[in-house]
């Protein structure tokens, strides 16, 4: 079993606190990233089954946005 060592209440905090801050930021990142690939991927679900572009664009739309849209509109 490991042990983690904490040397107060603060100190936790602020690692737990800098943990998310990190993951955010790996999430944003990520995010970053699809949305400049929105039209490929756009284009290849269009292929396969194309009413689900519209259900696509929505979800592009939605990250972030404050449901102000997004994407190529946005």
């Amino acid at each position: 079993m490991s042990q983690f060592s904490f040397k107060n209440v603060g100190h936790f905090f602020a690692t737990v606190a800098s943990d998310i801050v990190k993951g955010a930021k790996a999430v944003a990142h990520g995010m970053q990233q699809a949305q400049k690939a929105e039209p490929e991927i756009e284009a290849l679900t269009g292929l396969v089954f194309p009413p689900a572009v519209e259900l696509e664009r929505g979800a592009f739309a939605l990250p972030g946005n404050g449901g102000t849209g997004g994407g190529r509109d946005g």
